[in-house]
């Protein structure tokens, strides 16, 4: 368990960039998943950890990393206006993006 803010998303990509490294024979078919609040995206831990997910990918690179990030609106740095969406697409325009209300 960790305590400081976002700190585990760095650790997951890690752990999803050590299968690239395994002989092929033996990479298990895995992806990462990382849970985070909607305030932890300005974290130097998740940004860190984006860069490099993106930066593997972009090298031709494998990092199965799936970022979960719950948008309840209560970020204390940047409350409501609806900014999450657009910070997202701005700063992971090359990842994929989905998006779920819990009714889907």
């Amino acid at each position: 368990a960790t305590s400081t803010l976002a700190s585990h998303a760095p650790q997951a990509v890690g752990r999803a960039l050590a299968v690239d490294f395994m002989r092929p024979r033996d990479r298990p078919a895995t992806v990462e998943y990382c849970s985070l609040g909607d305030g932890s995206v300005n974290n130097a831990h998740f940004l860190a950890a984006a860069n490099l997910a993106e930066y593997v990918a972009h090298r031709g690179g494998d990092c199965g990393v799936v970022f979960g990030i719950a948008d309840n609106d209560s970020c204390i740095s940047l409350p409501g206006h609806g900014w999450l969406p657009k910070f997202l697409e701005q700063r992971l325009g090359g990842a994929a993006i989905f998006r779920c209300d819990g009714t889907d």
